[in-house]
């Protein structure tokens, strides 16, 4: 996900979402999940274009996932 803007109040809200109790804070938590969902989506896409026709992850997540997930499991306070 690419945002610009040239709002610096908006910037700064965004660099301090998690402190802050503003209006918009509710739409600035579900903008940072929705790109989180889409990294792991990103990486998995990136994953299959570069490998086998075919790959199966059993029991244990693969490698290049485990730092997405654990953000996902670990959401930052």
């Amino acid at each position: 996900m690419i945002m610009e803007t040239d709002s610096l109040q908006l910037v700064s809200l965004w660099n301090s979402r998690r402190q802050q109790l503003s209006e918009i804070a509710v739409i600035l938590q579900d903008i940072e999940e929705m790109r989180s969902a889409n990294n792991v989506a990103h990486l998995c896409a990136k994953q299959a274009s570069q490998s086998r026709p075919s790959l199966l992850w059993q029991d244990h997540p693969p490698s290049f996932l485990l730092s997405s997930l654990r953000r996902d499991c670990n959401p930052p306070v």
